[in-house]
């Protein structure tokens, strides 16, 4: 029998792993600075919905809205005629990020024009054949398969003013202004959409070889090439918008002079208040209820997903009260909409593996979710800072056990666990990182606990005691580095 558990019990860890629909996206406030094209990078920590929010964008339908995500892959200066050795130049990447981003605007109208002239002039330019059976296959799949073959082009293009056939430089510098060119002669309506997302796919291994400076360089160069055609589309009044989602701290370690300002004019930070994710929450339960009937309302709602809305539970400050049910859920998040989402799955989960006969969620289900909710939560913590950090999760180990320890306590436990070789100045950004994340907290002389996540205006004194949050103490006991 169908019920609102098996449907929360379906619930997935990110968006990319949940078949699209509409009735389980939530808005966040953000979201029309995003879609109107006021702010063209969405960057926020893994878990925040950047890939929610790219995929309602891509997938949306009717009002002339016309959106094609681009795989972080098709981004290669070398597909582009680049040698190996010039590559990972800025003025390689600047241009071939440009070119991508012109050439998907016109991958897009030429799937939608029925102008036969248009359609002509597309053929030369993207140097393909007829594009009846060019639009077959899916715009993403042409663009990660792209490479530039300078002699499929147009002559007068492949060519450089002397008459000598263009260096790839010269050569991709001259197909992005005859597609700009086009584009404004020919492209209206929209509002078109280009997104970059998922940018963090290879992050871990980047990492690993020590090449992190290339990765943020081509990040950094994708940034400033949607940041300029942004603001060249719209002094001409034009509704195209290139989009990038990424990952804060893959951004924080992006090294340019305009960073700031990409940051303060372009840029919007998926951060989530407590209400918001709770409204978040109640969207969703809604929406699995009236999967089983359009008709039901929110208390009913409810009503089908606990068996009471409030019972006593045991809070952060380690104290036994009431506590409605939802609000404890929050309190053990760690800000995001991810971890409500993944903690109510995870407790309805446990409800069916049970079989019982009441399938609706009390104070014991989610007390005894709460372990694989901290597994959970630790894998989350490897795929962020493993790459930088491989004995993260050896470190949170340590921690587990320790409720209270000083800052010269904590240097010890990374020094032996992370590499005894580690600076001060190393081990301080860690614990700043590892605040910042929610990972540890604080607690301040009265013994509230602080959470850089719940306050943006906290910062982490290294003078304070401080503890692993409860979320990842309650684990189970050692998981394999």
């Amino acid at each position: 029998m169908q019920t609102t558990i098996t449907q929360i019990a379906d619930w997935a860890n990110g968006a990319e792993n949940e078949p699209f629909d509409k009735q389980y996206f939530f808005a966040p406030r953000w979201m029309d600075k995003i879609k109107s094209g006021n702010r063209t990078i969405i960057i926020g920590r893994k878990g925040t919905g950047k890939s929610a929010i790219a995929r309602n964008i891509v997938e949306a339908s009717g009002d002339g809205v016309l959106a094609e995500a681009v795989p972080f892959e098709a981004f290669d200066p070398a597909r582009f005629g680049f040698p190996t050795t010039s590559a990972s130049d800025h003025s390689a990447l600047l241009q071939s990020a440009r070119y991508l981003i012109l050439r998907t605007i016109c991958e897009l109208c030429a799937d939608t024009s029925k102008d036969r002239s248009v359609l002509q002039a597309l053929e030369q330019m993207l140097g393909v054949g007829p594009l009846a059976c060019y639009r077959d296959r899916k715009i993403s799949d042409r663009l990660r398969r792209l490479r530039v073959d300078m002699p499929g082009f147009g002559f007068e293009i492949g060519l450089n003013q002397a008459g000598n056939l263009a260096g790839p430089a010269e050569f991709v510098e001259n197909k992005s202004a005859a597609l700009l060119s086009f584009i404004e002669s020919n492209v209206f309506g929209g509002p078109y959409y280009v997104v970059f997302d998922a940018l963090d796919s290879s992050w871990i291994e980047a990492c690993k070889a020590n090449q992190q400076g290339a990765y943020t360089r081509k990040i950094g160069a994708l940034i400033a090439a949607a940041i300029e055609l942004r603001n060249h589309f719209r002094s001409l009044g034009r509704k195209i918008h290139p989009l990038v989602f990424t990952r804060a701290d893959i951004f924080a370690q992006i090294y340019n002079a305009k960073k700031t300002d990409w940051e303060q004019d372009c840029g919007v930070h998926l951060e989530w208040t407590q209400s918001e994710l709770l409204a978040l929450l109640e969207h969703r339960i809604l929406s699995s209820a009236r999967l089983l009937d359009h008709r039901v309302d929110v208390d009913r709602a409810f009503e089908m997903t606990f068996r009471n809305k409030t019972g006593e539970l045991l809070l952060l400050d380690g104290q036994r009260r009431r506590s409605k049910m939802m609000a404890h859920i929050l309190e053990y998040s760690l800000g995001r909409p991810r971890d409500v989402v993944v903690y109510m799955a995870k407790v309805a989960r446990r409800i069916l593996e049970t079989k019982r006969g009441d399938r609706r969620i009390t104070k014991d289900d989610i007390a005894q979710a709460l372990p694989d909710y901290g597994q959970f939560l630790r894998g989350e913590i490897q795929d962020e800072l493993g790459g930088e950090y491989p004995g993260i999760r050896r470190l949170i180990n340590v921690l587990r056990g320790a409720t209270n320890i000083g800052f010269a306590e904590f240097c010890d436990h990374a020094k032996k666990t992370l590499g005894a070789t580690m600076t001060d100045g190393e081990l301080q950004v860690l614990a700043e990182r590892l605040f910042e994340l929610g990972v540890i907290l604080q607690k301040l002389p009265n013994g509230t606990p602080q959470f850089a996540i719940r306050d943006r205006h906290a910062v982490f004194d290294d003078l304070l005691p401080i503890a692993l949050h409860p979320s990842y103490s309650r684990a189970v006991t050692t998981v394999p580095a």
